[in-house]
């Protein structure tokens, strides 16, 4: 009898540790199985500063993590205002794909930052937004064509209009964009190079403008956001912006709100010029997901339309399907003209600071 007990008691601890064996070995096989779909997801870090597009961005991240299993995870990176490489504290260069536009490219090829291939997602210019009630209750049936016609046309409102002025430029310190936008518009209007001589028209230009009031006072401290709020709230009558800005002038003028090419010298005969914007990516020398940025960056191309809304005139690489003439018209103004976005040389900075000087 205490044979046979003893023997069950054996078999019973035999069983018990072959079963603490087979826990261990799931245990350590599901380790093994999860470690490995750990090591198998890549992360890539997109840093960007678009602005206004977060939710559709989001979206899309998530279609395209399920698109390949999640096996290519995409982290946002976002940094308002992002000028160069030096953005950021923690430094821009974290990301594995970097959104640029043309200001910086230049800096980041020459520095190697950056592969040599840049992929362009949209082509978009700047024309020159008008009020057209404002001008229309100042006698004007059409917007200025020449620098001539719209200093009368500035002239004319701003001495029939109590704090009503002809337009706003955002030349605070330190916002190249804004600079290039509203200070270069008007050089590049009626040619593809830049002079001395025509740098020095426009700053006698722009001085002209200031000196006869004719500028939304603080223009030389300004935001591109207070600028455009202040054309919305009918302050100016006319602005030059990005066609990003097209959606939000429309809801905020409806029907007064119009476009045009930037007035040129009144010797200028030809083709309009605007200045060009981009949202340009590249992908940073230091990534070790080549593959996966490549993959990420061809399914923005493929979705551009979402993320970018029905101001992106002309979309590189896409068919143009808006009906609505508002958006049409701008693309017809595009391709009645030409573009340029190579700024490499130019000290904005130095610009304004010499407007300062000629006041």
């Amino acid at each position: 009898m205490n044979e046979t007990n003893t023997s069950k008691k054996i078999n019973r601890d035999l069983l018990l540790f072959a079963l603490a064996l087979a826990v261990l070995g799931f245990s350590i096989f599901r380790f093994w199985v999860n470690n490995s779909s750990i090591n198998r997801i890549k992360t890539l870090v997109f840093t960007y500063s678009w602005e206004g597009n977060e939710e559709i961005l989001k979206t899309l991240v998530s279609e395209f993590e399920e698109l390949y299993n999640e096996d290519v995870r995409i982290r946002l990176n976002f940094i308002p205002n992002m000028t160069s490489s030096t953005a950021a504290p923690d430094g821009v260069l974290a990301g594995d794909i970097i959104a640029l536009d043309s200001l910086m490219i230049n800096e980041f090829l020459d520095n190697e930052l950056i592969e040599p291939e840049i992929f362009t997602l949209l082509t978009f210019f700047h024309p020159l937004y008008y009020n057209m009630d404002i001008l229309a209750r100042n006698g004007f049936i059409r917007p200025p064509r020449t620098r001539s016609e719209f200093l009368e046309q500035a002239r004319t409102i701003a001495a029939a209009e109590n704090d009503v002025y002809a337009i706003a430029l955002a030349l605070a310190q330190g916002n190249p964009q804004s600079h290039l936008r509203d200070l270069y518009s008007w050089v590049l209007a009626s040619g593809t190079t830049i002079t001395e001589n025509e740098i020095r028209e426009l700053i006698n230009f722009i001085s002209l403008l200031e000196r006869e009031r004719l500028l939304l006072p603080g223009t030389f401290l300004m935001d591109e956001d207070e600028k455009r709020n202040a054309f919305i709230d009918a302050k100016t009558a006319f602005m030059i912006g990005t066609a990003e800005d097209m959606a939000l002038l429309r809801q905020g003028l409806g029907d007064a709100l119009d476009y045009t090419a930037i007035p040129v010298p009144d010797n200028y005969i030809g083709r309009p010029i605007f200045v060009a914007g981009r949202w340009n990516l590249g992908i940073a020398k230091e990534s070790n997901n080549r593959e996966e940025a490549l993959l990420f960056i061809n399914f923005l191309t493929e979705h551009i339309r979402r993320l970018s809304g029905d101001w992106s005139i002309p979309a590189s690489g896409n068919i143009y399907t808006v009906e609505d003439p508002f958006y049409l018209k701008a693309r017809e103004l595009y391709i009645s003209g030409d573009l340029i976005d190579d700024f490499d040389g130019i000290s904005f900075e130095q610009i304004r600071l010499d407007i300062i000087r000629n006041l």
